[in-house]
């Protein structure tokens, strides 16, 4: 009988020597990288604190946060005969819960699903995708319920990177994204409910780029090492002590935030037009936050329709954020929509199951081993290995 779950391919004592081999090699880009950022990271903390822009954030929390968590999670295609096939999954889950017999007020699911031929079925297109029905779901809790003020997204609330990309070379799952979440924004600002992203993988270079004008004549030739190697996940992870955060402002005149994404080299002309046609973009307010119980720093964003105060959702962050660095009602809905691959295995045989039994029914072919056919793997040499999102 053949075992259903391969053995993990042996590590032969060639292959562990070739990697060492390599891995040595490599070390001394990340050694320079290192070297790098602790030079300078006692000079750039020093400056930040000078300036006003690096606070430490109070204990207690002034003002409550009630509302909900939305996240999604997606896994990358899997290619079928007949087509590309993805599962997508979001919900919500309440904070703070209600004692309640109505299920739907403390949590809920969605499950969107895809079979395609198309080449949009790309990694950005899947993720836009996945942040649609997110989106939807912000939209719906939004307009239905009145004793909230604020959604968290786990997440930007627009991804960075749409800032940069002229329309015409936008999928149709992006373009879709951006319109759903400017109705959600709108919504959102009429019923006074604030905003809130949570970025974990911070790949932003906020601090470098928009601290430019006193970091640079400060570090000299150091200046460029660092823009060159630091991410505001790196660099802030190093600068920022516990319970610290570095406001960057909004996106309009000539504040850090601002500063940070229009002077992206090529494509910051594109953002700059982006921030000027899209108004609710100029009262966005961010900053990158080390919570009190995590080594790593997260960005933060938020749009203040419920006038929370930016620094007081900051200090419920921190208050609220376990070793992730996300507010526990994060972790908890990022567990309730995550996918596995079992998942998605269990779906491919239940799509064979519900096409067959329909084309019984409908009498259309007697030819079933067909379904069977293209709903299997195109690629049957390759064990399916998904990538989340």
């Amino acid at each position: 009988m053949i075992n259903m779950y391969e053995e993990e391919r042996e590590i032969t004592p060639e292959l562990l020597s070739e990697l060492s081999r390599t891995l040595t090699e490599k070390s001394r880009n990340v050694i320079e990288t290192i070297t790098n950022l602790m030079e300078v990271r006692e000079r750039v903390r020093e400056i930040l604190k000078d300036l006003g822009a690096l606070i430490k954030l109070e204990k207690s929390v002034r003002k409550k946060i009630i509302g909900y968590a939305i996240d999604s999670s997606f896994v990358q295609v899997l290619p079928l005969v007949v087509g590309d096939f993805f599962i997508v999954t979001a919900g919500y889950i309440r904070y703070p819960r209600l004692q309640t017999k109505d299920k739907t007020k403390n949590a809920g699911l969605k499950v969107g699903v895809r079979i395609t031929n198309n080449i949009s079925s790309s990694l950005r297109a899947i993720s836009a995708y996945a942040h649609i029905i997110e989106r939807k779901i912000g939209l719906d809790l939004v307009k239905k319920e009145s004793d909230i003020n604020a959604i968290l997204i786990d997440g930007p609330i627009i991804p960075l990177y749409l800032y940069y990309i002229p329309e015409s070379r936008l999928y149709d799952e992006e373009k879709q994204l951006i319109n759903i979440t400017e109705k959600l924004i709108r919504s959102s600002e009429i019923k006074g409910i604030t905003l809130i992203g949570v970025v974990k993988r911070v790949r932003s270079r906020f601090i470098s780029k928009g601290f430019k004008r006193l970091l640079e004549p400060s570090l000299k030739d150091k200046f460029n090492k660092l823009l060159e190697v630091a991410n505001d996940k790196s660099l802030g992870s190093l600068v920022l002590d516990n319970s610290e955060a570095l406001i960057f402002g909004r996106p309009i005149g000539t504040t850090p935030a601002y500063e940070s994404i229009v002077t992206e080299e090529e494509y910051g002309g594109i953002a700059d037009r982006f921030i000027k046609s899209h108004p609710w973009a100029q009262k966005m307010d961010f900053a990158i936050l080390k919570p009190k119980r995590s080594r790593q720093v997260i960005s933060v964003e938020a749009l203040d329709y419920a006038k929370i105060g930016f620094e007081d959702i900051l200090t419920w962050i921190n208050a609220h954020a376990t070793h992730t660095g996300c507010p526990q009602i994060l972790d908890y809905v990022d567990r309730y929509v995550q996918i596995s691959s079992g998942l998605v295995e269990i779906a491919r045989r239940l799509l064979i199951k519900i096409i067959a039994e329909k084309i019984k029914e409908e009498k259309q072919f007697k030819e079933f081993e067909i379904i069977e056919l293209l709903l299997d793997y195109a690629d049957l040499q390759k064990k399916y290995a998904p990538r989340m999102g």
